[in-house]
């Protein structure tokens, strides 16, 4: 297969050619490719899983409208999602996460989601973030931003304070790997999961995949109020589902997921002698 020729622009729709035969619109450079899908639709150029890739995105953004700090060869695609099934709830963001993991890991990459939207990968140094997915929705227009470290990572020093994880990478320092080729894999997963049918099953698809299930984790909110307890699940519209020291099952649905040292739960202190 011929791939569609590279564009040196930053321009919306107007200065694009047409996608190749994947459906994918192949850029050279962009400030962001979330923005650049917006363009598409409007221009009626988008269809559902038609995508956006490109080498380098200037501009992107993550989760609570931070900052997302990639290079030249790392992935950064856009796709829009149809507005059906599981993208038509709150869940969808945690469905495409655990999709996306169950992509990499069939190609053999060590991959979990940390919820709500992260891709881990695990190494004996520990697990560390690689990748980010960020959905959002605009005048019937759902999209997924995807970002991955590929073949390069930013430094420790440049992740904001407090930041859960290490940053990381796909790649083992000194190898390359071909993120546009990664890209279409990912893609060709993500359509061939039928939406209607996700929405009962992605529960089980993401708790497969779930980075520190059956461990105890805090969540930081906004205001930086935690909750602590023992991450037991996913709830039916992708809340989180934790069962506090006392016992008792609380759900989460926004906040900073970070790993917490072990704390004592209702079934722990039963079982514990009493004097």
């Amino acid at each position: 297969m011929i791939p569609a020729p590279l564009l040196q622009s930053t321009d919306p729709a107007s200065a694009l050619g047409e996608p190749d035969p994947d459906g994918i619109y192949r850029i050279d450079e962009t400030d962001s490719v979330l923005t650049l899908a917006r363009s598409l639709y409007a221009a009626d150029r988008l269809p559902v899983y038609g995508s956006i890739f490109a080498n380098l995105q200037t501009a992107g953004r993550g989760q609570y409208g931070r900052a997302w700090e990639s290079a030249r060869g790392n992935l950064h695609a856009g796709v829009r999602l149809p507005l059906e099934g599981v993208y038509a709830t709150r869940a969808s963001a945690a469905a495409t996460a655990a999709l996306t993991a169950e992509a990499l890991r069939s190609l053999g990459f060590p991959v979990l989601m940390k919820w709500p939207n992260d891709i881990i990968c695990l190494s004996p140094n520990g697990p560390a973030k690689v990748g980010g997915i960020l959905l959002e929705e605009t005048d019937g227009l759902l999209t997924a931003g995807i970002g991955l470290n590929v073949n390069w990572s930013p430094e420790a020093s440049a992740l904001r304070e407090g930041a859960a994880l290490p940053p990381g990478r796909l790649v083992p320092a000194g190898s390359r790997n071909g993120s546009y080729e990664l890209w279409r894999r990912i893609l060709r997963h993500l359509r061939e999961a039928d939406p209607v049918r996700l929405t009962a099953s992605w529960r089980a698809l993401a708790q497969a995949h779930l980075l520190w299930l059956g461990s105890d984790v805090a969540v930081e909110s906004a205001e930086g109020t935690l909750t602590e307890g023992r991450l037991i699940g996913l709830a039916p519209d992708g809340e989180l589902l934790l069962e506090t020291p006392s016992g008792e099952i609380v759900t989460i649905d926004r906040g900073s997921l970070i790993k917490a040292a072990p704390a004592p739960h209702a079934a722990a202190a039963a079982a514990a002698p009493r004097n």
